[in-house]
């Protein structure tokens, strides 16, 4: 059987290949189906960075019904916010064949430029898409009407100049839309629409972490199943492998494993159970391979490998995905198969995908890249643990590929660590990163602001501390202010994190703190760091093929570390040098 794989536009800077694709692609290869993967996220940008089309969309915008809209969420005037993305348009276009030019791209300051250029166009696009999210207890209601009254966006213009084009191109039996982000969700739904409308007989199928996590808002009424045949809930590479099976006759239907659908008399029917926890052993190996890797903005593809499940910390009290899937990890031989079988593909640059990696795990993967003798150059998240302690640790993980180790740094202050339950100690903080560094290891430090009873001085001590180390880190990574996920410990015991009158409005929730800043007081000390934040560049991990190419210095490629002259109005001056 045919089937795409498609990623839906989540309005996002597309630099890697989401994990799921090539998993479910590996597992549908296993058994002898013909997958595809259409990444419609890297399409997407792909299309709004040319100045020609992106000037079409803009006609398109100042002729629309969407003139009427409110401003974009930084408060501007629309009409002004329209006229600025107009004025980059050429610069764009020029961005986006800079960062995948093999020779250019490795010129830092000019991929910095390159780079934040793509980010600002994209962005100023986007700013023009409502965005709708399951965690608000009117999806369903919001959903259809959107999807009635199809009004203007950025996207549905992508829609009519052919973005659904590749989908199709294939002439596939199944087409599986995967849907990981609340951005997608409009654009999921449309895209289905389009799919149904252009060939009636494809089979649709639904599925992804954010159907997963809200089952309830997607099928509410059965809405869902208006625009699609089969829903897959839960793990989607046995399910899916299933589903295609018995579309060709070889099993019956209501044997398909985690799936909902409706029988021939129109009756809805769920599974009795949701299996969300195969055994990452049985997962297949990734197929890259059907993958259009020349999408993304760089000139040397970044592969993408999921090692875990879960969080084996799973403590972390501001964290919304602790407790979600009971921590498992891949054996060492399983990481073996999948690392041989990307670098056998021409893979060199890997960013491991795992909440969390495990010290266990990374020391394998070190050892086998060390072992096989592979030109492999990889980055992950991880989490400030005693093995960073060890210098041997450190340099047998950069001697095995290790470029590059996000890590929570959050807070310079040891009570706010403890009560964040980050499990390190502030003291042992430098020690560790000069073991990384000194072994040729970059440390992306990530932070926030905001969490409760966290006060002023606490975030002048931390950007203080930042700023007087930065030779010994790579990027600091600003990620903004505390928000009350309804998924993290905070919000299901709020009296013992100071937390009070905790409400939901408008699709937010708020709430008050017994001690130390406020949400507005946080908000304001958020916009005077937002121009350090380094976030998008982290996470979208170009800064990995520039740590191989030129070494640890990665002043040149990121925005500066500054720290906010009115921040610090009073207090002490900043640091000098």
């Amino acid at each position: 059987m045919r089937v795409t794989l498609v990623f839906p536009p989540a309005l996002c800077l597309p630099n890697q290949i989401y994990f799921a694709l090539p998993l479910l692609a590996g597992a549908l290869r296993r058994a002898g189906h013909m997958p595809a993967i259409v990444d419609l996220n890297a399409r997407a940008a792909d299309m709004l960075l040319d100045e020609e089309r992106a000037t079409r969309i803009v006609d398109a915008f100042r002729d629309s019904e969407a003139r009427s809209r409110s401003s974009p969420g930084d408060g501007s005037d629309l009409d002004d916010h329209v006229r600025s993305v107009a004025s980059r348009l050429a610069p764009g276009e020029a961005a986006k064949h800079l960062l995948r030019d093999p020779r250019r791209f490795y010129v830092p300051e000019l991929a910095r430029d390159a780079f934040w250029t793509v980010v600002d166009v994209l962005a100023g696009f986007y700013q023009l898409d409502l965005v709708l999210t399951p965690y608000d207890e009117r999806f369903a209601e919001f959903m259809l009407a959107n999807q009635r009254a199809d009004r203007w966006s950025t996207l549905r213009e992508l829609w009519d100049e052919g973005l659904a084009d590749a989908v199709l191109a294939s002439r596939p039996d199944l087409v599986g839309i995967c849907v990981a982000y609340s951005e997608q969700s409009i654009e999921s739904v449309r895209l289905a629409r389009r799919i149904r409308a252009r060939d009636p007989g494809v089979h649709i199928a639904f599925g992804g972490p954010l159907i997963t996590r809200f089952p309830e808002r997607w099928l509410d009424g059965d809405w869902l199943l208006e625009f699609a045949d089969t829903v897959i809930l839960g793990d989607g590479d046995s399910a899916l492998v299933e589903l295609c099976d018995a579309l060709e006759g070889k099993r019956p239907l209501e044997s398909v494993r985690n799936s909902v659908r409706r029988d021939a008399a129109g009756r809805r029917r769920d599974p009795a159970q949701v299996d969300r926890c195969e055994s990452l052993d049985d997962w297949p190996t990734p197929d890259f391979s059907v993958a259009d890797m020349t999408l993304y903005l760089q000139p040397d593809p970044i592969h993408t490998l999921i090692t875990s499940r879960g969080c084996y910390w799973g403590r972390c009290a501001m964290c919304s995905i602790v407790g979600q899937d009971p921590f498992q990890m891949e054996s060492r031989a399983k990481l073996r198969s999948d690392v041989r079988a990307i670098a056998a593909a021409g893979g060199r640059f890997l960013q491991l995908q795992d909440t969390s990696v495990p010290p266990k795990t990374a020391r394998w993967l070190a050892e086998i890249v060390l072992e096989d003798g592979l030109d492999l150059h990889w980055a992950g998240w991880m989490k400030f643990e005693s093995c960073f302690k060890d210098r041997a640790f450190c340099e047998l993980l950069a001697a095995g590929g290790c470029r590059s180790l996000h890590m929570g740094y959050e807070s310079n202050d040891q009570r706010l660590l403890d009560l964040m339950r980050k499990g390190y100690r502030h003291a042992d903080l430098l020690g560790m990163l000069r073991n990384l560094r000194e072994a040729g290891i970059s440390t992306e430090l990530l932070w926030f602001i905001g969490f409760p009873t966290q006060t002023r001085a606490d975030v002048i001590d931390s950007a203080r501390f930042l700023w007087q180390h930065r030779d010994q880190f790579g990027l600091a990574s600003f990620v903004g202010d505390f928000g009350l996920h309804p998924d993290c410990e905070v919000h299901r015991d709020p009296l013992a994190f100071g937390v009070t009158n905790v409400r939901h409005r408008d699709g937010k929730w708020r709430y008050d703190v017994s001690a130390g800043l406020s949400m507005d007081e946080a908000a304001q000390l958020k916009a005077m760091f937002a121009g350090d934040n380094n976030r998008t560049l982290t996470g979208n991990g170009i800064h990995l093929l520039h740590l191989v190419r030129n070494g640890l210095d990665l002043s040149r490629l990121a925005r500066p570390m500054n720290i906010p002259a009115a921040l610090l109005a009073d207090s002490s001056p900043p640091p000098s040098g």
